[in-house]
């Protein structure tokens, strides 16, 4: 059974909301090449705590998503 997870990507003083469902045991890293971020330029938090990009998702969760170089 999949679980629920909402990934609020936060830049420039805006977020946009992603909602995605995965199999449990997806890691957060996965699932940001999945939407197109690259893991290795994000930071992931769960309320204000950062968490791991290889954390395995076992339930449903709230995820902000804070992109971390500009690329430029």
């Amino acid at each position: 059974m999949n679980v629920t997870v909402t990934l609020d990507i936060v830049r420039g003083g805006r977020s946009t909301p992603v909602r995605r469902e995965v199999v449990p045991g997806t890691r957060i890293r996965d699932l940001l090449r999945e939407i197109g971020q690259a893991p290795e330029g994000c930071a992931a938090l769960v309320g204000d705590r950062p968490v791991p990009l290889d954390l395995p998702i076992e339930g449903p969760m709230l995820l902000t998503i804070v992109p971390t170089f500009s690329g430029g």
